[in-house]
């Protein structure tokens, strides 16, 4: 379950950062 948990935190982070250059 942690592994799992890992993987959404690393894809979230990945979102902001688009978002961030994005912006």
């Amino acid at each position: 379950m942690h592994h799992y948990s890992s993987r959404i935190e690393r894809s979230c982070r990945r979102i902001g950062n688009g978002l961030a250059a994005w912006s």
